[in-house]
């Protein structure tokens, strides 16, 4: 299902309801759990295909009515209308507010709605770990069961270093809209092993 935001943008949402046929052993669980992917990747991260290694898949079977969220950028998300949609590829307009006070507040009014609970049991890897945090802190307590964050940022402080260097950058890719930055960042894929003993973050 798509969930769309206040901008426009539509959200895949990836629902697996517990079978009414569950093993002795797990009972279906209370609050439903939402699943946020982190930075550059998409719900594969927390949805892997082989269901021996999806935490979504593990999660379901262990009784939990079990969603996968989509953000902004990734995966099968995209912004309504066609021109706006090419627009959008073009050039990433959006930053870290746009997926903690548009996206998960559309995405939590849907769970609720859909599952009719008001908490939700929320896990996030990286990026998706940093929104949860800021999420639960917008949005209030009352809408969290519990968190788990994976690998997920406390600060946005960069530590001096190849990242920090690059971050020095980001006023050059606003004057050039249309950068392929996409396009570079897989053409520098084969660096990473190269730079990643010189980088300390």
């Amino acid at each position: 299902e798509f969930v769309e935001t206040l901008d426009q943008w539509q959200l895949p949402t990836y629902r697996y309801l517990p079978s009414r046929h569950l093993p002795l052993g797990p009972k279906k669980k209370k609050h439903p759990v939402l699943l946020v992917h982190g930075l550059g990747s998409n719900r594969y991260d927390v949805d892997f295909l082989d269901p021996r290694l999806s935490l979504a898949k593990f999660l379901n079977r262990q009784g939990y009515d079990t969603w996968v969220i989509e953000l902004r950028g990734a995966g099968k998300s995209h912004k309504k209308g066609w021109v706006a949609n090419r627009l959008a590829k073009l050039r990433a307009d959006w930053d870290l507010d746009d997926h903690i006070f548009r996206e998960l507040p559309a995405v939590v009014a849907h769970i609720q709605k859909k599952s009719g609970r008001e908490k939700i049991h929320w896990v996030g890897h990286s990026l998706g770990g940093t929104i949860v945090y800021a999420a639960i802190e917008t949005l209030g307590n009352d809408i969290c069961a519990s968190a788990v964050t994976l690998g997920a940022a406390m600060s946005s402080m960069a530590k001096p270093g190849f990242i920090k260097m690059l971050l020095r950058l980001d006023p050059l890719y606003k004057k050039i809209p249309f950068l392929p930055t996409r396009q570079l960042a897989r053409a520098s894929v084969p660096l990473g092993r190269w730079l990643a003993p010189l980088e300390d973050n």
